[in-house]
């Protein structure tokens, strides 16, 4: 096989950061790892730990040295809160979610396949509760939207994620948002109102809206603070 120079480079990255994490793994005072998680990144490699005694080390590698990340994490039903040392990196979330078989991080776009880990995927979510509201209203939701008012709006939801988008203009990480389903919206409604909201966020904005009502052909969605109401039509 005719190696390229990428070849050569990812190869003398592996080589390097295996070296790397031994090191690392000896000087972590004997820590047992419950969870590893990483991924190639642009010209480097991204590393996530969780360790039995409650802390996480996270690692932003590059070509020559990398940058570590510590901390402790709170682990609620299947959900990851995390407490930096120091400073926040920007290439791992504060608030992930385990999944399966990767880390899908909530407060920033991306995530991590997970390599090996000693957590019962299962137990968690047999333990998670689960709000039949919540559920019924999701489902209802998933599918591509167009505003009553302009038939070029259109809203897409797939599982728990939001895409706003015009016409056959492109789509670009503005227009992506990730879907948080809540009974409460205390910045803007009383807490003794009994309602559902939808709290959609990106890197850059947070759109507040509560759900009037869905069913399986019309959404309708109020925006906070505006008070404008918006009428969705499912496509066929």
């Amino acid at each position: 096989m005719k190696l390229t120079t990428r070849h050569i480079i990812l190869l003398s990255l592996t080589i390097l950061l295996a070296c790397k994490s031994t090191e690392t793994r000896e000087n972590l005072d004997g820590k047992k790892t419950i969870l590893h998680a990483s991924r190639e990144a642009p010209l480097g490699w991204l590393y996530f730990e969780l360790y039995s005694d409650s802390t996480f080390r996270a690692t932003s590698a590059g070509l020559r040295d990398g940058d570590n990340y510590y901390g402790t994490f709170q682990l609620h039903f299947d959900t990851l809160f995390l407490t930096y040392k120091d400073s926040i990196p920007k290439t791992f979330g504060r608030e992930i979610l385990i999944e399966k078989h990767n880390l899908r991080f909530l407060d920033i776009p991306g995530g991590l396949p997970i390599n090996k880990t000693t957590i019962d995927y299962q137990k968690l979510i047999d333990n998670k509760p689960i709000d039949s509201l919540k559920v019924s209203e999701l489902q209802l939701m998933q599918g591509v939207w167009e505003h009553s008012k302009d038939s070029n709006a259109i809203v897409s939801i797939r599982q728990n994620f939001w895409t706003d988008y015009y016409a056959n203009q492109p789509i670009d990480e503005r227009d992506e948002y990730r879907i948080t389903w809540t009974r409460k919206l205390p910045e803007y409604v009383d807490t003794t109102v009994n309602s559902s909201f939808l709290v959609l966020t990106n890197k850059t904005d947070t759109l507040n809206f509560e759900i009037l009502g869905v069913t399986d052909s019309t959404l309708s969605l109020m925006h906070f603070p505006t008070g404008r109401i918006h009428l969705y039509k499912k496509k066929k």
